[in-house]
């Protein structure tokens, strides 16, 4: 189910009859030819009151200004829920971006690397110098 409110498109997807995940998309920016070039993706720390994760994407315009392409509400952060999610992502928007920036959460690593398989998976310069820092301390 995809439904378009104003500059907001909403996929909502179902298991059966159970809501499994909500997704945001941006479609002012998922329209701008910028948004296909890089993208940088994240999970946060950050879980709802309904124990739902929350997952960003986010792109940086013509001007070096960060675009929030979308966000999304997931369950868990198994690899089966992010392939599900980013199939859906794709579906939706139509294309892949050259280059996608992740924090190097394996399973998020393994759906992206799945479902975008002619995008360069990339890891966060910022979260390899917290490990190096983390590990060496």
């Amino acid at each position: 189910l995809v439904e378009t409110i104003d500059k907001l498109m909403i996929v909502n997807k179902m298991n059966s009859t159970d809501f499994h995940s909500l997704i945001f998309i941006n479609k002012n920016v998922s329209e701008m030819s910028y948004s296909r070039y890089i993208w940088f993706t994240d999970t946060t720390l950050f879980i709802t009151i309904y124990n739902f994760h929350f997952q960003l994407i986010c792109t940086i315009d013509s001007f070096n200004k960060t675009q929030i392409l979308g966000y999304f509400l997931i369950p868990n952060e198994q690899e089966e829920t992010f392939t599900s999610i980013f199939e859906q992502v794709k579906l939706v928007l139509k294309y892949s971006p050259s280059i996608i920036v992740v924090d190097r959460g394996i399973t998020q690593q393994a759906a992206l690397s799945k479902v975008f398989t002619e995008s360069r998976i990339l890891y966060c310069q910022l979260h390899i110098k917290r490990n190096i820092h983390k590990h060496l301390n």
